[in-house]
């Protein structure tokens, strides 16, 4: 008689789990990398503009 051994699934799920994690915690960092590019060149392009305003 053969008993039930769930550790392979275990083992599946748990490995599972860890790329879910791996791939939420890329995802919020591209995020943020993101946000920070916009508002990075969004302050650069102001500051540009407030020092050196054309002049027409």
């Amino acid at each position: 008689m053969t008993t039930y051994d769930p550790s392979g699934l275990f083992g599946v799920g748990l490995i599972g789990l860890l790329f879910f994690a791996v791939a939420y915690i890329a995802l919020v960092a591209l995020g943020f990398w993101l946000l920070y590019t916009v508002i990075w060149r969004a302050v650069r392009r102001g500051m540009r503009e407030f020092h050196y305003p054309k002049q027409d």
